[in-house]
């Protein structure tokens, strides 16, 4: 059995919050340690009772243009803030449920790694959050949860 472990490509979950930090700095560390491709999704969830065909929906529309182009430039700032000039980053914004967005873009990559943050006022025995526990009992792929830090 091969016990060395070889990370090709990461995914990192986040929403740029402070419970994410701690992932986000976990996750650039391995991904420059093992010159793997990091995959950065940010995930926003849909507005529920919305349909395509409802005379509202253009407005929905460039409201959730307008969150991805948000996200977009949060991530820009973070690979200035991680410093990472030689790391192969690339950052997905999808929309639909965090939990099913987080695994598509981890078949996607390929992913060999999925990190999620973790709030450090969870408790170390207490249950995870709705999103990282779907994330977890759902993922064929390993799962590393981060805890932010106080």
């Amino acid at each position: 059995m091969n016990t060395k472990l070889d990370f090709k490509s990461i995914l990192l979950a986040t929403d740029f919050s402070e419970r994410s930090a701690a992932a986000e700095l976990h996750a650039v560390a391995l991904a420059e340690k093992f010159n793997a491709s990091l995959h950065v999704v940010s995930a926003i969830e849909p507005i529920m009772g919305i349909d395509d065909g409802d005379e509202d929906a253009d407005e929905f529309v460039e409201f959730y243009d307008r969150l991805a182009q948000r996200a977009d430039l949060e991530m820009e700032k973070r690979l200035e803030t991680w410093g990472a000039t030689s790391l192969a980053a690339k950052h997905h914004v999808k929309i639909g449920p965090r939990w099913q967005v987080i695994l598509e873009c981890a078949e996607e990559a390929d992913a060999d790694l999925v990190i999620l943050g973790r709030s450090s006022s969870a408790k170390p025995e207490g249950p995870l959050g709705t999103t990282s526990q779907k994330v977890f009992y759902a993922s064929q792929r390993p799962v590393m949860f981060v805890s932010e830090r106080e």
